[in-house]
């Protein structure tokens, strides 16, 4: 699921950079936090991962990754050589990952 997001992102990087830059939009930024969590709460559900998998609420491991994605989208995109998509979603569940150990 994260790899259709990050393909998506990527294709409309230009957005993604004034939506969530330095001069961003707080509603863009809360759109796209709901929109992470929901997807974060399908994969959760879609691979079998429940509280007792995550070590905490799935709402709150929800809440956890679109939390930090907000940091790391703009942070690939404005990056001198931007890692392909696949690249940043395996970073994204790497980040969640080590939150749980």
């Amino acid at each position: 699921l994260f790899l259709r997001y990050t393909r998506h992102v990527s294709a409309h990087a230009a957005l993604y950079r004034l939506a969530l830059g330095e001069h961003g939009s707080s509603i863009a930024v809360a759109r796209l936090r709901n929109r992470i969590a929901s997807v974060a709460m399908t994969g959760y559900a879609r691979f079998g991962q429940d509280e007792a998998d995550l070590g905490m609420p799935v709402e709150i491991a929800a809440a956890s990754v679109a939390g930090s994605l907000p940091g790391m989208l703009p942070a690939w995109l404005e990056s001198t050589d931007p890692a392909p998509p696949g690249q940043v979603a395996a970073w994204i569940w790497t980040a969640r990952a080590g939150e749980a150990a």
